[in-house]
């Protein structure tokens, strides 16, 4: 019972439409073949007794020519009729028509009369197609009944080991629950791959096992995806309330400074620089929902300057030399974002109890490097191995490993690239590349003076 309600709820309609389709040709190829055979009896027939039917018509005689013709007909022809030629009287023998004569729906044959060599008329076979067909199917009957039955048989019997091949499905990945869905939807696909290996394999069920894994792949991916969305959206959420938060001790902060008259000029200086960092980075966290912010160009040798400046000024007792380069290099970044991203570094390096941190700025074929190389305790092969692989490690016990995550995401957006290796003084060197814009402007010597170096 439950393999007919599969059969006829999910492909009974259409399975009997096709079936149908395929009985109606098959009965018309046998009633057409059945017509041609009949037809070609008839003919043979004639051609043996042409004399009992060219005499007649020789000798003028009528009703021997209708008693032969009568006796000429067989079953299934519907009549036969003498067509004349010019050799005989066309007034008596021009139509003679044994049987009930057909008007439509006539399959016709026909048969010439020659006696002596001489062409006397022609003798046609009439076969009503209707009437025939009907005769037809009425014999065929229970052959048509036991196709119809043997195809429901087969059909039926394909559904139910479809519905227990999809049962064997459903039993195999009873395991997996919601829960687990929500939790890991990466590990999806493969947990579904796992859960098929018990069912039988063959051409089939290959086919539908490789099919259902795509699909609850593609489906897993799309759950990560809408997770990812929605864990961005809460972020941008939460920046955009920090970002509007911080302003309040900003301004405080700002009024202080303003109102402070025992700060020395480099003090002043420093606490201007951070206040406007600070500031920038308000300014970002309410603009974060923004993904098309416009970038200028920006001077990398000017910009590197004025981070070290800052860091010379926090901390110094940590030696910073910076190497310039022979020209001012100019790249499409964010100035905050920039100066961020070397800020967070070097407060790495500083961390790292780094005496001294060379900061150097350099032309490649296609890129411009920054090295950053420190002498501070070092990474340990572990974990340099992770960082290399690009995942996120911090060794600090309030840290969040954002330093080097938002680096290698800024650059990477911008067609650069960050690479992390130890230095020659057992520390770390970490070597930034931006993208080359081909616009180095001035000498070294310029430079060198407009930063003051």
């Amino acid at each position: 019972m439950r393999a007919l309600k599969l059969f006829w709820g999910v492909s009974g309609p259409i399975s009997l439409i096709i079936l149908g389709g395929l009985t109606a040709v098959w009965v018309l190829f046998l009633i057409a073949s059945s017509i041609s055979s009949t037809c070609e009896q008839s003919r043979s027939i004639i051609r043996k007794s042409l004399s009992s039917i060219a005499t007649p018509v020789l000798n003028g005689n009528l009703p021997a020519l209708r008693t032969s013709l009568n006796e000429l007909r067989i079953l299934n022809v519907a009549s036969l009729a003498f067509v004349g030629s010019n050799v005989v009287d066309r007034d008596v023998f021009q139509r003679i028509v044994v049987g009930k004569s057909q008007k439509s729906l006539v399959y016709e044959c026909s048969e010439p009369v020659v006696q002596n060599g001489l062409e006397v008329g022609s003798v046609r076979s009439q076969i009503d197609v209707l009437g025939y067909s009907v005769i037809f199917m009425r014999g065929q009957l229970s052959s048509i009944i036991f196709f119809w039955v043997l195809a429901i048989f087969v059909i039926i019997t394909a559904n139910y080991r479809a519905l227990k091949f999809i049962n064997t499905i459903r039993q195999s990945l009873e395991g997996l629950t919601l829960d687990e869905i929500k939790s890991n939807p990466v590990n999806l696909s493969s947990y579904v791959s796992r859960a098929l290996t018990d069912l039988p394999r063959n051409v089939g069920t290959k086919v539908i096992c490789e099919s259902l894994a795509n699909i609850v792949k593609s489906l897993s991916e799309l759950a990560e995806t809408k997770m990812r969305l929605a864990n961005a959206e809460d972020k941008a959420v939460l920046a955009r309330q920090v970002g509007h938060d911080i302003r309040s001790p900003l301004s405080a902060l700002r009024i202080l400074m303003d109102k402070s008259k025992n700060l020395t000029p480099p003090e002043r200086m420093l606490l201007q620089s951070c206040y406007s960092r600070v500031d920038q980075v308000a300014s970002d966290l309410l603009k974060s929902a923004d993904a098309n912010q416009e970038e200028q160009s920006i001077d990398l040798g000017h910009c590197l300057f004025e981070v070290i400046q800052e860091k010379r000024l926090q901390f110094p007792q940590v030696e910073l030399v910076f190497n310039n380069s022979q020209h001012r290099l100019l790249t499409c970044i964010s100035k905050d974002i920039f100066q961020r991203v070397i800020s967070n570094l070097l407060n790495n390096s500083i961390e790292a109890h780094s005496p001294k941190i060379i900061i150097s700025l350099s032309i490649l074929e296609d890129h411009y490097a920054i090295k950053i190389i420190d002498s501070g305790i070092g990474i340990t092969p572990e974990a340099l191995e992770k960082l290399q692989r690009g995942e996120s490690l911090t060794t600090k016990k309030s840290g969040n490993a954002l330093g080097l995550s938002h680096a290698r995401q800024a650059l990477k957006l911008r067609d650069g690239k960050i690479e992390i290796c130890k230095s020659i003084w057992n520390g770390t060197q970490i070597d930034l590349f931006f993208k080359r814009s081909g616009m180095e402007l001035v000498s070294a010597v310029d430079s060198q003076n407009a930063l003051g170096i």
